[in-house]
């Protein structure tokens, strides 16, 4: 058997090879940001392929955390039930239901041009908005974490296996942990500590809602801009998430847009290796990874535990089976 087919158990959870959907905005839901058939199908299509886990598209915890126009919502009591539903379908086929749960920050759609929250009011590298964001009060970063908890409990109670705290992409947790856009100079700012600080409180608190079930945190580990964070940074967070609760650390990057583009495959490896290399727990990692022989190597020699397929898998569903028959066929 090839490393990328091999199971792996994290906490009680079996995962039947080393393969996740990483989470990749759909736009299906409702206007209200409640699941559709669109939802269902379009994970259903690819989860019954042989993936060993799904972590679902960024839900919004709070109106004023929305990204995006048809993004899905784990905001209020009433969305429990169709995502309840999505979770049913994809953990019916055997792979681990995740959803990812994110809020925009300086980066949220604002549906009225109003105001935008941000750790500091400053906008993301390289993002251009109509409204200027405004700092975040110790009020606000209180609601942000409370936010956090209701969304994970009805992440619970619709039955998904796990939650994805969403802290890359320049999104409001990447937004706290990075120099380049958190100029606080209270606990949530000034040294890595204490920007990390939201991301590791958030972590303890959903910890505590989970229970037995697994917790991820997705990474900004690069800003991939000067005066961003450093690999140092990126090393210190993951040991840190891991001692506040995280069970599996999904290593991305890019505040603001910017994408690794030094390699035409798998542009954060080096980063997640790096990572990996300083901790326990398991650690993903996406980002153009599409051939099935170098997935296999990202973990038969890199030592990383699973594989984020994204775009290949939106044009291929089967993905899994292709790689699966390719990598015998080259035995």
């Amino acid at each position: 058997m090839t490393a990328l087919f091999e199971p792996k158990k994290v906490k009680d959870f079996l995962f039947k090879n080393r393969i996740i959907m990483p989470p990749m905005v759909s736009e299906k839901a409702t206007e209200q940001g409640q699941v559709t058939d669109k939802n269902v199908e379009y994970y259903l299509d690819r989860a019954k392929e042989g993936l060993a886990g799904v972590i679902v598209e960024p839900a919004f915890i709070s109106e004023n955390g929305r990204c995006s126009r048809h993004q899905l919502s784990a905001a209020d009591d009433d969305k429990v039930e169709g995502l309840s539903r999505l979770a049913s379908s994809i953990k019916n086929t055997g792979a681990v239901a995740i959803l990812q749960l994110n809020h925009g920050g300086a980066k949220a759609y604002s549906k009225d041009k109003s105001e935008l929250l941000s750790p500091s009011g400053v906008l993301a590298p390289n993002v251009t908005q109509e409204v200027t964001p405004r700092q975040m009060t110790l009020g606000e970063i209180a609601q942000v974490k409370a936010d956090f908890i209701k969304a994970t409990e009805r992440a619970m109670e619709a039955g998904f296996d796990g939650v994805e705290i969403h802290g890359a992409h320049g999104f409001l947790l990447n937004q706290f942990n990075s120099p380049l856009t958190n100029f606080r100079q209270d606990k949530y700012g000034g040294s890595r500590k204490n920007r990390a600080r939201l991301s590791l409180e958030v972590a303890s608190d959903l910890k505590e809602v989970v229970g037995n079930k697994l917790l991820l945190y997705r990474l900004g580990a690069t800003d991939g801009y000067d005066k961003g964070l450093t690999m140092p940074d990126a090393i210190w967070i993951a040991k840190e998430l891991v001692r506040n609760g995280v069970d599996i650390i999904d290593v991305s990057g890019g505040h603001g847009g910017y994408r690794g583009h030094t390699r035409s495959q798998g542009y954060f490896v080096p980063i997640a290796v790096e990572i990996k290399q300083n901790l326990t727990q398991p650690v993903m990692v996406a980002g153009g990874i599409s051939s099935p022989q170098y997935a296999n190597e990202v973990i038969e020699e890199e030592g990383l535990d699973f594989v984020g397929v994204g775009r290949a898998l939106l044009s291929r569903p089967d993905w899994p089976y292709m790689a699966k028959q390719e990598l015998i066929n080259r035995k």
